[in-house]
């Protein structure tokens, strides 16, 4: 566990990539899927295709064509009907002994695609010393010739001339061999894919506004054999044991404390909540101290996790993130700590498409500002915490998305609360409604183009699934970054990714409102009306034509357009405030007419947007 094996993969598929290879396949357990798509993504260029679930096939179809990493599950790999002189790259088998059973149909379905496969990388945590016919299992797909040598030195598997034998094809990395390469304390996403199950009840819980459930995500279900989380949680738990490691879960809820000592069975002590006493608390870590490797301390993050040693566990488990960075280190730090002897691994459960993503995303970028900027401030580090407006802004965004996956039209209690949160935005300056959006969205995770050419874009960058547009903070200089044969003109600094924020429809007229409407910034380019070009021109005309009555006919603007769907008032009286700047401004009243306000991409002006303005 911790030794970098993913990495390593990822690694090796690059540097086949570098010399010509276009074709990877990653087979994993389903609950790693996921991991493993955004860890490819992460760390190197390589295109992930996830290869599971009701889409399998056409995903399957689309990486025969296009190349890079498929990653797919044991149980998918029977879809994987390759022609007979269909060869790719690397193989890349995760949790190798899945496979030890070689009447199993996924080995058989593996030892299949291994035909196919140039190389072969089988990758496992488990110690395979103590179980050799498994080992030869393995070994026999790696390397028929050297499983049949040893296969018949089987009983002396400890003895220096096994391993002599083995060592072509098997290299083990052990801890205190590896342990000066290696950071003390280990932190890892393990991002969860919901089932359909899951993904109902989470959007149920979102739409009627039950904020305690949506947090619960993948623990909610009646049935945690059923729950993405609940089977990562059970996975890590059991290669633990195989490391002779103890395991401590955190979780804010006393109800998911419940669920996972059920789910987990005898591996479990009593689990320590708020009800239980300091003395009993203490007797359940004596007892822990005392248990078997691969034994488990559930505990509710308030009461297990300030004030306690338990050095005795070196893995760590939060359910789900918290509102507070300062909540999880707290928990983590009982177990990393002085007088550990091991390095301490802390898994953090996450799912896919939900609020654990946008929680996680505003910490991080909490954390980091404040790791950049406020040192050791006390009230800096209070406002790293989620607090009800941001949270509510997270529920709100999720609302909103849902009702667009679902077809359903934003409701009208929603339109005026957006009203009041216009309202409030027009009160702002430019640069603070920039702020507020990086708060709100996120930060970029990637410079706009990806090379100083400004020729190709990174499409990495792109939110116009969530109807999201990306503005360039130095707009209010007059300069037009998405033009790539403007860009080129001007610094490279203006594309990274600390020169972006994301914004909606509104908000990004909002932005160019604000830019026109302040005074002219003094790096801006000569002969540039700053932020009104933009306005009048681009966002303005799709809005109008929006509003009159024309349907998108691109997805993106739909979904964009969609977002901002009962917002007519809001955007009338944006219309109306950049009207009045034209008005006031005598440069911009010489080159912008009332009409072009009013008028539709197609250079129809929309009449009642028109009357309007009067």
């Amino acid at each position: 566990m911790g030794l970098g094996k993913t990495i390593q993969a990822i690694a090796t598929m690059v540097s086949l990539k570098n010399t010509g290879a276009t074709h990877f396949i990653v087979v994993c357990p389903a609950s790693v899927v996921t991991n493993w798509c955004r860890e490819i993504t992460k760390h190197s260029l390589l295109r992930a295709t996830k290869v599971h679930g009701t889409d399998r096939l056409s995903a399957l179809r689309a990486w025969k064509r296009t190349g890079g990493v498929a990653v797919t599950t044991y149980e998918t790999t029977s879809y994987f009907k390759l022609e007979d002189d269909f060869k790719f790259s690397l193989l890349v088998v995760d949790e190798a002994h899945y496979i030890k059973n070689p009447q199993a149909k996924r080995t058989q379905n593996t030892k299949n695609l291994c035909s196919h496969a140039n190389r072969l990388l089988f990758m496992t945590g488990t110690a395979l010393e103590n179980r050799v016919d498994e080992m030869i299992t393995l070994i026999s797909m790696l390397q028929p010739n050297i499983a049949s040598q040893i296969n018949r030195i089987a009983f002396m598997s400890s003895a220096p001339q096994f391993r002599l034998k083995v060592a072509p094809v098997y290299y083990r990395r052990k801890r205190d061999e590896v342990l000066t390469e290696l950071p003390e304390l280990i932190e890892s996403k393990e991002w969860c894919s919901m089932t359909s199950e899951e993904e109902y009840i989470y959007e149920e819980a979102i739409l009627g506004k039950h904020f305690a459930d949506a947090r619960r995500v993948s623990w909610n279900i009646d049935n945690l054999e059923k729950s993405s989380k609940a089977n990562r949680l059970r996975e890590i738990v059991e290669e633990a044991e195989l490391e002779d490691r103890k395991v401590i879960v955190f979780s804010f809820f006393l109800d998911t404390i419940h669920k996972v000592t059920q789910f987990l069975g005898r591996r479990c002590l009593n689990p320590i909540y708020g009800a239980i006493t300091p003395q009993r608390r203490q007797e359940i870590i004596d007892e822990f101290d005392n248990a078997p490797a691969g034994s488990v301390l559930v505990s509710q993050i308030q009461s297990g996790g300030t004030g306690l040693n338990i050095q005795s566990a070196s893995v760590v488990v939060i359910c789900e993130p918290q509102f507070k960075p300062s909540i999880e280190n707290q928990a983590i730090s009982r177990a990393y700590r002085m007088g550990q002897a091991r390095n301490v691994l802390v898994y953090r459960l996450l799912c896919e498409g939900s609020i654990d993503e946008r929680i996680t995303d505003i910490l991080e970028q909490k954390q980091a500002i404040f790791n950049a900027f406020a040192d050791k401030s006390v009230s800096a580090q209070q406002s790293l915490e989620i607090d009800d407006k941001s949270f509510g802004d997270i529920i709100t965004e999720e609302i909103n998305r849902i009702n667009i996956k679902r077809g359903i039209n934003p409701t009208k209690v929603q339109s005026t609360e957006n009203a009041v949160y216009y309202d409030e935005l027009l009160k702002k300056s430019y640069s603070q409604i920039v702020d507020y959006l990086l708060n709100k969205y996120g930060r970029a995770t990637g410079d706009y183009f990806v090379n100083e050419t400004c020729r190709s874009k990174n499409k990495k960058i792109s939110r116009t699934s969530e109807g999201l547009f990306c503005h360039h903070i130095d707009e209010d200089k007059a300069i037009l970054l998405s033009n790539d044969q403007y860009a080129v003109n001007n610094p490279f600094e203006y594309q990274k990714a600390d020169r972006l924020v994301y914004c909606n429809f509104l908000e990004h007229l909002l932005l160019h409102i604000k830019i026109a409407e302040e005074p002219r910034n003094a790096n801006a380019n000569k002969n540039e009306l700053q932020g009104i070009g933009g306005a009048v021109n681009f966002i303005v005309r799709q809005i109008n034509g929006f509003y009159g009555g024309q349907i998108p006919t691109v997805e993106y603007l739909a979904i964009a357009m969609s977002v901002i769907e009962n917002d007519y008032p809001t955007y009338i009286k944006m219309l109306q405030h950049l009207w009045k700047i034209v008005q006031s401004n005598p440069l911009y009243s010489l080159v912008i007419s009332k009409e072009q306000l009013a008028m539709n991409w197609d250079g129809q002006i929309i009449k009642k947007i028109y009357d309007e303005l009067d």
